[in-house]
């Protein structure tokens, strides 16, 4: 699979395609991930947010928070095979 910079710094667009054979994952349209594994029961969408630190070990400093992300679009379409 490709390595991909995943810079929070610029928008990026994520993918995940579900199909009666499995799932593929993709990162500004480069597949990332594809498994076998098929779902059926139906789907929802979740949006997280997770920070990695640098250090371990700091504290946290409470002015940073809390955290904002921005999402400029979600699409969502119904797979027809």
């Amino acid at each position: 699979m490709p390595v991909i910079s995943r810079g929070v710094a610029i928008f990026h667009d994520y993918a995940a395609e579900w199909s009666p054979g499995g799932a593929r994952f993709s990162i500004d349209g480069q597949r990332v991930k594809t498994v076998a594994q098929a779902i059926a029961h139906p789907r929802q969408f979740i949006l997280g947010l997770y920070e990695f630190y640098l250090n371990p070990g700091a504290e946290l400093v409470a002015r940073h928070y809390p955290k904002q992300v921005s999402v400029a679009s979600v699409r969502s379409y119904r797979h027809q095979g």
